[in-house]
């Protein structure tokens, strides 16, 4: 948000959360289901942060064992990659769809406003 600032902050959540449910709609095998929640938009904050930041280094839990760390853009590869991976099978219920349509609109932010 220091980045963004207020206005383009809020619109960028808004046409995340937007672009998500778009797109879920329009991948799932259910589209009659709703979809309530704001990962879309969380997911294009996501992406525009770790395009925005690239080398700043994120750390995980991994299975609760040891923590593992990495740049953003590498975490943002993987994440993007288990979206993917979710979108294209039918094990969960989790609306990847979602998350892909709010990570472009990040994507798409980030092309605009870099410096």
């Amino acid at each position: 948000e220091d980045v963004l600032g207020h206005a383009r902050m809020g619109l960028l959540l808004v046409l995340a959360t937007l672009a998500g449910n778009l797109l879920h709609a329009a991948i799932t095998a259910q589209p009659e289901l709703p979809c309530i929640g704001a990962s879309g938009g969380i997911s294009g904050v996501i992406a525009f942060y770790a395009l925005r930041f690239p080398r700043v280094r994120l750390g995980f839990l991994w299975f609760y064992v040891s923590w593992v760390r990495m740049p953003a853009a590498l975490a943002f590869v993987f994440w993007v990659a288990l979206q993917i991976w979710g979108a294209s099978s039918d094990w969960s219920s989790v609306a990847y769809g979602a998350h892909l349509g709010g990570a472009g609109v990040g994507l798409i932010f980030w092309f605009v406003l870099r410096e």
